[in-house]
Protein backbone atom coordinates (compact mmCIF):
# COMPACT_ATOMS: atom_id res chain seq x y z
CA UNK A 1 0.00 0.00 0.00
CA UNK A 2 1.56 3.31 -1.22
CA UNK A 3 0.16 6.78 0.43
CA UNK A 4 1.30 10.04 -1.15
CA UNK A 5 0.21 12.92 1.08
CA UNK A 6 0.70 16.24 -1.20
CA UNK A 7 1.65 19.60 1.92
CA UNK A 8 0.97 22.69 0.43
CA UNK A 9 4.19 24.50 1.85
CA UNK A 10 3.89 28.08 1.36
CA UNK A 11 2.58 30.47 3.68
CA UNK A 12 -0.30 32.25 3.45
CA UNK A 13 -0.18 36.49 2.77
CA UNK A 14 0.39 38.25 5.63
CA UNK A 15 -3.16 39.93 6.13
CA UNK A 16 -1.49 43.02 8.30
CA UNK A 17 1.43 45.56 7.92
CA UNK A 18 3.87 46.67 11.10
CA UNK A 19 2.70 50.42 11.78
CA UNK A 20 6.26 52.81 11.50
CA UNK A 21 5.77 55.25 14.40
CA UNK A 22 8.89 57.36 13.19
CA UNK A 23 10.69 56.96 16.27
CA UNK A 24 14.84 57.27 15.98
CA UNK A 25 16.64 55.59 19.22
CA UNK A 26 19.89 57.34 20.01
CA UNK A 27 22.51 54.98 21.55
CA UNK A 28 25.79 56.92 22.03
CA UNK A 29 27.07 58.30 19.02
CA UNK A 30 24.70 56.02 17.34
CA UNK A 31 21.40 56.60 15.61
CA UNK A 32 18.72 53.05 14.97
CA UNK A 33 15.41 52.92 13.78
CA UNK A 34 12.79 51.97 15.36
CA UNK A 35 12.36 48.18 13.65
CA UNK A 36 15.12 47.29 16.52
CA UNK A 37 12.29 47.33 19.06
CA UNK A 38 9.32 44.84 19.07
CA UNK A 39 6.33 46.24 17.48
CA UNK A 40 4.43 46.51 20.96
CA UNK A 41 7.00 48.58 22.39
CA UNK A 42 7.47 51.08 19.18
CA UNK A 43 3.72 51.65 20.06
CA UNK A 44 4.26 52.21 23.56
CA UNK A 45 7.35 54.63 22.74
CA UNK A 46 5.27 56.42 20.67
CA UNK A 47 2.72 56.87 22.96
CA UNK A 48 5.04 58.12 25.24
CA UNK A 49 6.42 60.72 23.30
CA UNK A 50 2.80 61.80 22.53
CA UNK A 51 1.91 62.43 26.15
CA UNK A 52 5.61 64.32 26.62
CA UNK A 53 4.88 67.01 24.02
CA UNK A 54 7.08 64.60 21.13
CA UNK A 55 9.59 65.88 23.12
CA UNK A 56 12.74 62.99 23.68
CA UNK A 57 12.71 60.66 26.41
CA UNK A 58 15.58 59.17 28.10
CA UNK A 59 15.22 55.29 29.52
CA UNK A 60 18.27 53.92 31.02
CA UNK A 61 20.64 56.21 28.74
CA UNK A 62 18.56 55.43 25.61
CA UNK A 63 16.98 58.49 24.01
CA UNK A 64 14.14 57.89 22.02
CA UNK A 65 12.39 60.59 19.38
CA UNK A 66 10.88 61.56 16.81
CA UNK A 67 12.36 60.96 13.52
CA UNK A 68 12.93 63.85 11.98
CA UNK A 69 11.61 64.39 8.21
CA UNK A 70 14.81 65.01 5.47
CA UNK A 71 14.64 67.84 3.28
CA UNK A 72 14.28 65.55 0.04
CA UNK A 73 11.09 64.07 1.79
CA UNK A 74 9.63 67.81 2.06
CA UNK A 75 10.60 68.31 -1.42
CA UNK A 76 8.92 65.62 -2.67
CA UNK A 77 5.94 66.05 -0.74
CA UNK A 78 5.61 69.63 -2.29
CA UNK A 79 5.75 68.36 -5.80
CA UNK A 80 3.48 65.40 -5.37
CA UNK A 81 0.75 68.28 -3.99
CA UNK A 82 1.62 70.23 -6.71
CA UNK A 83 0.62 67.92 -9.11
CA UNK A 84 -2.23 66.93 -7.71
CA UNK A 85 -3.70 70.48 -7.97
CA UNK A 86 -2.77 71.02 -11.15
Amino acid sequence: MTINIVKDSTAPAATTRRVTHGIEITVGEFKLNEWGLHETQAKEISELLTLNGNEPVVIDGVTFSRKQSSALSARIAAMKQSLLTK
